[in-house]
């Protein structure tokens, strides 16, 4: 009984782990310095973080450029009439900079790493005790 308590607890600690690095590890914010049409063109991303020339950040989905303005949406809602009500609308003039939301490869790489080193320990442990 004990061997199985333990194992249930390596097993669960082992998904928290995984569970944190995945949400620490796997995306983060570039900051582009870029003017706002150059980056919504080069990168296409769905959601971007942009700090206006007053200091005040604010996330924007779906962005793009129409005329001299950044227009988006404050979530990333399914439903037109809700996203209506949710329209963000920024001057180019007053964007300090845009950061993209992607990717981070190195930390995928870590995650899944960490991740096969804890469940080869749980196993190597768990044989361990089944010989005992």
């Amino acid at each position: 009984m004990w061997r199985d308590s333990f194992a249930r607890r390596m097993v669960a600690g082992l998904v928290a782990v995984v569970l944190v690095l995945q949400g620490s590890g796997c995306a983060e914010w570039m900051n582009y310095q870029q003017p706002p049409a150059e980056v919504l063109t080069e990168k296409s991303p769905e959601q971007v973080r942009v700090t206006r020339v007053d200091g005040k950040q604010l996330e924007v989905f779906s962005p793009k450029i129409v005329n001299d303005t950044l227009v988006g949406y404050r979530s990333m809602s399914g439903d037109p009439a809700k996203q209506e009500d949710q329209v963000v609308r920024i001057a180019v003039a007053d964007i300090k900079s845009m950061e993209v939301r992607q990717a981070n490869t190195g930390g995928v790489v870590v995650l899944v790493a960490v991740a096969g080193l804890l469940l080869v320990g749980a196993i190597v442990a768990s044989n361990q005790m089944d010989m005992d």
